[in-house]
C-alpha cells in the first residue's frame, strides 16, 4: 500500500506545480459498497489526506495505465 501511495504522492506534487497550486477540477459522483467506503475511509486517514484526494489520484492512475496500455495498440494500427 505505501508503494501505490508513494506513486499518488509523487502525482500529486507534479500536478500541482503544473497547475501552479490552483485547482480547475470538476466533481464527480460516485457510489461505492459500505466496506469500501470504509476501506477508502481508513487509507486517507493513514495517509493524513481526504478521500475526495485519494480516489482522485487512484482515477488519475488507472487513466494513466490505460493510456499507456492503449498506445502500443494506437501505433500498431497505423502499421497493418
Amino acid at each position: 500500500m505505501q508503494q501505490a501511495f508513494d506513486f499518488l504522492h509523487n502525482q500529486h506534487t507534479q500536478s500541482a506545480q503544473s497547475m501552479g497550486g490552483k485547482t480547475d477540477l470538476n466533481r464527480v459522483t460516485a457510489y461505492v459498497p459500505p466496506e469500501w467506503k470504509q476501506e477508502l475511509e481508513e487509507w486517507a486517514e493513514a495517509e493524513e489526506r481526504s478521500v475526495s484526494w485519494l480516489v482522485s489520484k487512484l482515477i488519475g492512475s488507472a487513466l494513466q495505465q490505460r493510456r499507456e496500455k492503449a498506445q502500443p495498440e494506437t501505433a500498431s494500427v497505423g502499421t497493418k
